[in-house]
């Protein structure tokens, strides 16, 4: 299938979708790899986390199988629940005592906070996985700059060797993307509509697929209104 390059829109359109503006720090995606760990594994966690406000969080990830929570090696289970917290400065000190999660992830506040969660399956070796993150890139480079109130489509790749059907979620400082609920990646192609603002400035951009299975893959970048 050959997909379309960037391609710049003048039309008159919906608009962008609420809740793909971004306007406080939020935990937007969990990268685990493997995707599937093994039992005597640590997995690699990491957050994509984005603050508007750009006065700086700090982040901590952790996992939980059955009532064991920890961030060393994953013990015997059947699925990993991997957790990211995100917090801006004085809002939390991070997470409290692992063997006792409830004991204070109900005290958490809520300004400035961003708490999010990723179940993963737990493959029975490192040799047998039961799943792969897919591989995500956007198929031709960003315009240099967009004009203000436009609308761009941005068309990505998308290869999975597992789940045909992964879904593409935007996220944007400014603006917005036009579908909240996301995007069916379709025989490994998807496009995002992208509105740009009405006020001039740089827009950060996110772009998180999941395959329904534990596995995602993120692409950022930024783009001017101009």
């Amino acid at each position: 299938m050959r997909l379309l390059p960037v391609l710049l829109l003048t039309a008159c359109m919906d608009g962008p979708a609420g809740l793909t503006l971004i306007s406080d720090l939020r935990v937007l995606n969990i990268t685990v790899d493997p995707a599937s760990p093994a039992v005597g594994e640590t997995p690699v966690v990491e957050p994509l986390v984005a603050d508007p406000a750009g006065e700086g969080f700090g982040s901590w990830t952790w996992w939980c199988v059955g009532d064991t929570c920890g961030d060393g090696p994953l013990p015997e289970g059947v699925l990993a629940e991997v957790y990211a917290l995100a917090c801006e400065p004085g809002a939390c000190e991070g997470p409290g005592d692992l063997s006792d999660p409830d004991s204070w992830l109900s005290d958490l506040g809520i300004e400035g906070v961003s708490l999010a969660l990723r179940r993963v399956p737990i493959s029975p070796s490192p040799e047998v996985r039961l799943n792969d993150n897919p591989v995500l890139t956007l198929d031709a480079p960003l315009p240099e700059s967009v004009a203000p109130s436009s609308a761009t489509l941005l068309n990505f790749r998308v290869d999975d060797a597992v789940t045909e059907e992964p879904t593409a979620f935007g996220f944007a400082t400014a603006g917005g993307f036009a579908a909240a609920e996301g995007e069916p990646v379709v025989d490994g192609a998807v496009t995002l509509e992208l509105f740009a603002p009405e006020e001039a400035g740089t827009v950060d951009l996110y772009v998180v697929v999941e395959d329904g299975l534990g596995g995602s893959a993120v692409w950022t970048g930024a783009v001017t209104v101009e």
